[in-house]
């Protein structure tokens, strides 16, 4: 290599990172070859920054030229270029055939389908280790499978001029004869010819288009997807994002648990373990569908495929998977969570985690312990003890967080939603150990629930006995007066005593605000019906005491937090320490039950129905 192409080769390198590593710090050196385009590239490095390796940081890509090595002395400099500056290369498809044809002796990584030239070869075992994502027949027995069998016989097959793929086509064509389908391949130049060639395959009476990653640019994507509705003409592809956009489906890979497995091998090398310790594995295609496509085109995916597929694009007329159809992330784990938590969002968030591949009853354990029966030195240890032995994770509301992060001992990662107050009282011992969400502080929610009210300033605060209220309504009160407002409190042990309270208090203040922990289901019933008996506002600082029929609030929207949270929990169970995950402040909005405004004929200021979310 010339001194010329050497000084550009480094500069393109160094470009890739955003700014420059501490000296401290020490560089991980990842390789690709440059012309490294495929999805799979780019998921592997989103992977990785779960596993702390991250461009800019402490990780560098270093990209190599494969293009030149019909001699030995270009194959020479190739494997020199990648033992000299790469810790590890990673690489797929077709550059795996070159790398071994070079016969690379560094550490090396891949992907690829199993094919016989694609098999690693003996002399490459000891430092090379990868995955293997099915055959070429597989895949396309798969694809054609996907539609109906009268739809199978004429398939066609979608290239733009020059993809790599069209030297593929006649073992791609002895496949489909071996079906009883019959394939022909049409290429195409840009997008402004897409209609040409779609229009060509319907009027010879294809009945589904073959599109693979390679010979699709990735800019075309709508183009396909329109000519599909319009001529009713499926397309099947192989990659999730594609089939997300309006693909009818495909084969694919799994892009969540692949990714994963890819990042965990590059993570053990890049820290010095030899591949050749790692063994090669092997990923089965599955199917996904996107079911609102398959309505629009009037297709009936068959009904043994739909058994094993995941369903994307849902519509009314969705398929609900089966459990034990959910992607499982590898291993088992365990959150532990107070038994008087705010248990809706906690809830919507163990929801999400099973969308993410942590399902509860399957690799997902949740356990509960009581507090409120903590109080002996003993007894706290024993609790200490059992946290720390038998939970990846804890799982704290306002409520309950000053009680956990006082536990002295505890060593596990706490995720919480609380009030900026609340979480300032975290002991700075517990203070790396913990993130979470922060929710607009106490004296914000007075201001905005006053505001709602029109400037009424007599508050009443109920909740239920074993709450926390009676320990946190002196400040409170101070919060209120210091606003120019009163505050009071009352506490209910049974349903049954909601009415007469809430009788009693109405003579006393202006509007009630839900002390929520505690609050089950049958007592916002029980509150919701004496409010509108009353005709006294209830004011609730939860989405669901909302829906449930009270009044309105300043509260957190759970369709929000909730996602958050189950973030901060996948990062968490992943790995990433909670101090590498900020504290996110989630701000409140209104929301205004109609049905109660009406009921009740209560008038919002205009600053506050403007913002407001209406339940009806």
């Amino acid at each position: 290599m010339s001194r010329t192409w050497t000084l550009i080769f480094f500069i393109i390198t160094g470009l890739w990172c955003s700014s420059p590593p501490q000296a401290s710090a020490k560089i991980y050196r990842l390789g690709f070859p440059t012309d490294y385009s495929a999805p799979t590239y780019h998921t592997l490095l989103t992977a990785l920054e779960k596993k702390n390796f991250k461009i800019g940081d402490n990780l560098k890509i270093v990209t190599i030229d494969l293009s030149r090595f019909q001699t030995e002395a270009e194959k020479e400099n190739i494997r020199r270029n990648i033992a000299e500056n790469c810790d590890l290369f990673f690489t797929t498809g077709d550059s795996l055939k070159v790398v071994y044809e070079i016969k690379v002796s560094s550490p090396l990584l891949f992907l690829s389908l199993a094919e016989p030239s694609t098999l690693l070869p003996a002399s490459m075992q000891k430092n090379a280790t990868g995955f293997y994502r099915g055959t070429r027949k597989d895949i396309l027995q798969k694809s054609i499978q996907l539609l109906p069998e009268h739809l199978r016989k004429k398939i066609g097959m979608l290239s733009f001029h020059g993809a790599q793929i069209t030297q593929l086509y006649p073992s791609y064509k002895k496949i489909c004869a071996e079906m009883g389908s019959e394939l022909s391949l049409k290429e195409y130049n840009g997008s402004n010819d897409i209609s040409r060639v779609m229009r060509e395959f319907k009027g010879e009476g294809v009945t589904g288009i073959l599109i693979f990653p390679p010979a699709i640019k990735p800019g075309d994507l709508p183009e396909l997807i329109k000519w599909q509705m319009r001529l009713k003409l499926p397309l099947i592809g192989q990659t999730r994002p594609h089939i997300l956009q309006g693909v009818l489906g495909g084969p694919t890979i799994d892009t969540k648990l692949l990714p994963a497995n890819l990042a965990d091998y590059a993570a053990k090398i890049l820290h010095g373990r030899n591949p050749g310790q790692l063994p090669v594995k092997f990923f089965s295609p599955q199917y996904i569908v996107n079911l609102k496509t398959a309505n629009t085109l009037e297709i009936d995916i068959p009904k043994e495929i739909i058994e094993q597929t995941e369903i994307v694009g849902l519509t009314e007329a969705a398929i609900e998977k089966k459990p034990e159809q959910l992607y499982l992330v590898p291993g088992t784990y365990v959150i532990g969570a107070p038994n008087n938590i705010a248990k809706n969002i906690y809830k919507e968030a163990i929801q999400d985690l099973g969308r993410a591949g942590y399902v509860e009853g399957k690799n997902l354990q949740t356990i509960s312990f009581d507090l409120s029966k903590i109080t002996t030195p003993r007894e706290i240890e024993t609790l200490t003890e059992t946290l720390n032995r038998e939970t990846d994770l804890i799982f704290s509301s306002g409520n309950t967080l000053q009680t956990i992060t006082s536990l002295k001992n505890l060593n596990r990662p706490i995720c919480f939603v609380a009030t900026k107050e609340t979480a300032a009282t975290i002991p700075a011992n517990q203070k790396n150990m913990c993130t979470g969400i922060i929710r607009a502080s106490f004296a914000s929610l007075i201001e905005r629930s006053r505001l709602m009210m029109h400037g009424a300033t007599r508050i009443g605060m109920l909740g239920r006995t074993k709450s926390k209220l009676p320990q946190m309504i002196q400040r409170y009160k101070e919060i209120a007066l210091s606003q120019g407002a009163t505050m009071s409190s009352r506490l209910f042990s049974t349903k049954e005593e909601i009415g007469q309270i809430m009788r009693e208090m109405q003579q006393e203040n202006d509007f009630i605000l839900l002390f929520s922990p505690g609050i089950t289901q049958e007592d916002l019933a029980e509150i919701v019906k004496w409010q509108n008996k009353l005709l006294f506002p209830v004011l609730g600082q939860m989405q669901h005491q909302i829906e449930a029929g009270v009044l309105g609030g300043s509260v957190i929207d759970n369709n929000k937090v909730a996602p958050k949270l189950a973030e901060y929990f996948i990062k968490i169970l992943e790995g990433r320490h909670p101090s590498k995950l900020p504290y996110y402040y989630y701000p409140a909005q209104y929301m205004i039950n109609l049905k109660a405004a009406d009921i009740l004929n209560q008038q919002f200021p205009p600053e506050v129905s403007a913002h407001a979310e209406i339940i009806r």
